[in-house]
Formats: C-alpha cells, structure tokens, sequence
C-alpha cells in the first residue's frame, strides 16, 4: 500500500479538504488506482479517436492496438504512482501485468464484437462499456495478482 506522501497529500491539508483527510487515507491505495487508471483511460481514449476517427481502422484492430497502449502507459503509471512495494523484479511484474491485460483483452474484444458486430451498437458506446467491464477486471488483476 502507498505510505509516502504523494501529490494529493498537501491538499488534504486545506481546510474545507482536510474533513476528507481520514476517508483518503483509508482508501488512498484504491483512490490512486482510479485517479491513474482515468489517466490511463484518457490516453487510450486519445488514441482510440486517432485510430477509429482518424485513420478509420476496423474496431476490432483499434481495440488490439488500444490495449496495447494502455497496457504500456498503465504499467509505468501503476508501478511508479500507485503500487509502492515491488516484491518482484520489474520484468516478472511486467508479465504478470500484461498477462492479465491478454485476459482483459480477450474480454474487450468479445465486447467490441458482440456490441458492433452482432447489435450494431455504435463503438463509442461500446468503448465506455467495454472500458466499465475492464476497468473493474483489471483492478482485481493488479490488486491481488501482480502488485499484492
């Protein structure tokens, strides 16, 4: 769990803020987690215009290349910002890390194509949805697996 102060902190020093002081601390580790994870979120929604808007890929190739994005960015932004204790190297993290993206991976795609190839359900909708459902995957992956 994260135990040094980090850019938050100062802010719960504020005086409306500091009520909140005892919640943050209580939950920081998940707290962190959300904040780096919408981070995250919000590169990968850069990219995924870039890819489907710009370029005007498939959306089964803009999903692949989407989680390759957030599994590169995610990793350092997790490991430097919310995961303070590393009892693995970097490259056994880095595995297990992008092994439980694979499994995130798979589960995003079968939404991508379930959602826009079977409903015809447009791909920003099924990008949020999609994103709900790994989000929460992803979390538990890193939580109990790679960084416990």
């Amino acid at each position: 769990m994260k135990t040094h102060r980090d850019i938050f902190d100062p802010c719960f020093d504020w005086p409306i803020i500091k009520i909140f002081k005892p919640l943050y601390f209580k939950f920081k580790n998940e707290l962190l987690y959300l904040f780096w994870g919408f981070v995250n979120t919000l590169i990968g929604y850069i990219f995924f215009f870039l890819f489907q808007y710009g370029l005007k890929l498939d959306p089964l190739i803009v999903t692949v290349l989407v989680w390759l994005v957030g599994v590169i960015s995610g990793y350092f932004l997790y490991a430097i910002f919310v995961f303070e204790e590393h009892n693995t190297s970097v490259k056994e993290e880095l595995i297990k890390f992008a092994s439980g993206r694979v499994f995130s991976l798979i589960v995003a795609e079968a939404v991508t194509f379930l959602m826009v190839k079977v409903l015809g359900i447009s791909t920003l909708i099924t990008k949020i949805t999609s994103d709900v459902i790994t989000i929460i995957l992803n979390y538990l992956i890193s939580k109990f697996i790679v960084f416990k």
